[in-house]
């Protein structure tokens, strides 16, 4: 959802004719936690796709703890610029989406919904259990907040999305409407 969020924020400039303010600023603090946040996401992402050993099985091992280390340092980071209604919100959905983490140790995920999408590698991943980041449970806590909402064909990028991820995708679309300004 944040690839279409941007996405509609971008044609939302084009079309009112507005800019990219340059003065955007982050405070320190915040911005730290952002990349510290998005530095442990990425080294999730490749640490536990490609075999480096031991590092490899600290990631795996203990990809709960980072996973949440890393979303909460993101939300962090987002809701410390206060000011930006927009990344407020941002942060707020990244919280949202925490929360059923937290209770099940992966985000659930619908089976019905899922199944939904039609992509059988994403299902299969999940249904067997491979995923480190995504389940199928039987009674989940905080289930309102999981992956229950399915976006389907004819959209090209079927998905199980939740109410963070909605949450997330209309901070974005206010953050980049907060920084333009129309043309002078």
């Amino acid at each position: 959802m944040i690839f279409e969020a941007l996405l509609i924020g971008l044609f939302f400039i084009l079309i009112t004719k507005r800019r990219i303010n340059d003065d955007i600023s982050f405070s320190k603090v915040s911005l730290y936690c952002l990349l510290v946040g998005i530095l442990l996401n990425i080294c999730m992402m490749v640490f536990t796709k490609i075999d480096f050993g031991y590092l490899t099985y600290i990631f795996i091992e203990y990809y709960f703890y980072f996973h949440v280390i890393s979303l909460i340092l993101i939300a962090l980071g987002m809701i410390l610029n206060y000011k930006n209604p927009g990344l407020l919100i941002v942060g707020l959905g990244f919280i949202l989406n925490v929360i059923p983490i937290l209770f099940n140790k992966k985000m659930p995920v619908s089976e019905s919904d899922l199944l939904k999408t039609a992509d059988v590698y994403k299902y299969n991943l999940i249904a067997q259990g491979r995923s480190l980041s995504h389940g199928i449970f039987e009674d989940p806590i905080m289930y309102i907040l999981s992956d229950i909402i399915p976006i389907s064909t004819p959209y090209p990028m079927a998905k199980v999305i939740s109410v963070g991820d909605i949450v997330i995708s209309i901070g974005i679309v206010i953050y980049i409407f907060y920084i333009s300004r129309r043309k002078v």
